[in-house]
């Protein structure tokens, strides 16, 4: 791995003088996502046209739990995938896999959760007005071996409630909207747009809290590589200068307002379910750092977990989860244009 790191590096010094791709042919990158709020920077470099200045051709599969691209990765079926640090990715790393989180796609910032914890509104109404009072209650997360049932844990064990209080369903984002209404689960944390949509459109649920309330700076997204991005040359740093480019307009429209707020929610409803512009400014939106780096406070207690649970079978070092070569080049070579 060092020496293709190397050889990636010395590639970097091309771009970073300006030998940026144009007239060459597009290269295909195949790449999966959720289809949620945190994947706004890729939907952004994609309409800005950032990923076709770096000769980059996107081929976008959407997916229903990170966790599931993890195979897909391994086997070459997938380049990139965005998805949260997982057990299977851990598990499949400990096997020998070069799959490896080389950017953020999300963090828990404070505001910035871009997730809530919602009980169903007919609850929230008999009195059901916080976390301690769904004993008994049954809840849902998307995903046992997702970072999300980790921050359900926390917030119950800060409420003082024991997982076995309560039946915990694990359910996809995009299925939690019919599990409310026809009350087969009482209450959900739920990532954006999907939980704006249950609480201010269809009037479901109303939100106990926000996870940063609990546990800010959680790393709730990420952006993954498979190993044939090691493998195409400067392909990888070239993805990665488009999408800090995605990240960096995300901040600028949401600090500057108007016509460049406008266009990234425009951008929003074409990829998300969320259509309405005023539920727009009901959304919880996620916390993008400028510079990409993947935050890696909680990447030590997150293995504790899930080795506690049975769900890997060694914890690794950050070395072989994170790999910040990538971001660390685009970020050099964005710095030498400015």
């Amino acid at each position: 791995m060092r020496r293709q790191r190397l050889l990636i590096k010395s590639s970097v010094v091309g771009l970073a003088l300006g030998l940026v791709i144009g007239a060459q042919a597009q290269e295909t990158v195949r790449i999966a996502t959720v289809g949620v709020v945190s994947d706004v920077a890729v939907y952004i470099a994609i309409e800005k046209g950032f990923f076709a200045q770096q000769g980059i051709s996107l081929q976008l599969t959407n997916i229903r739990t990170g966790g599931a691209a993890i195979p897909l990765l391994a086997t070459r079926q997938l380049d990139i995938a965005g998805g949260s640090l997982s057990p299977g990715l851990v598990n499949a790393i400990a096997q020998g896999n070069h799959i490896i989180v080389t950017a953020t796609k999300g963090a828990m910032l404070k505001g910035m959760a871009f997730h809530r914890f919602i009980v169903r509104k007919d609850l929230y109404d008999a009195g059901i007005r916080s976390v301690s009072d769904l004993r008994g209650r049954k809840v849902a997360v998307n995903d046992r071996t997702s970072g999300t049932y980790y921050v359900l844990r926390k917030i119950l064990e800060r409420y003082g409630v024991q997982p076995t209080s309560v039946s915990i369903v694990f359910l996809g984002y995009n299925e939690m909207p019919a599990a409310f209404q026809n009350k087969a689960i009482d209450a959900a944390i739920i990532t954006e747009p999907t939980a704006t949509i249950v609480e201010n459109r269809l009037g479901l649920g109303v939100t106990l809290l926000t996870p940063d309330q609990v546990v800010e700076g959680f790393p709730a997204g990420n952006i993954v590589y498979g190993p044939a991005m090691y493998e195409r040359g400067n392909l990888g740093v070239r993805w990665m200068v488009a999408y800090l480019q995605g990240i960096a307009f995300y901040n600028r429209a949401l600090k500057e307002g108007g016509e460049l707020r406008q266009e990234l929610i425009s951008i929003l409803k074409k990829y998300t379910p969320l259509k309405e512009d005023d539920l727009y400014e009901k959304m919880i939106w996620p916390g993008l750092r400028e510079d990409g780096f993947f935050p890696t406070a909680y990447v030590a207690e997150l293995q504790k977990f899930w080795l506690d649970e049975g769900l890997i079978r060694t914890a690794l070092p950050l070395s072989r989860i994170i790999d910040r070569s990538f971001v660390e080049q685009a970020n050099q070579i964005l710095k030498s244009r400015r």
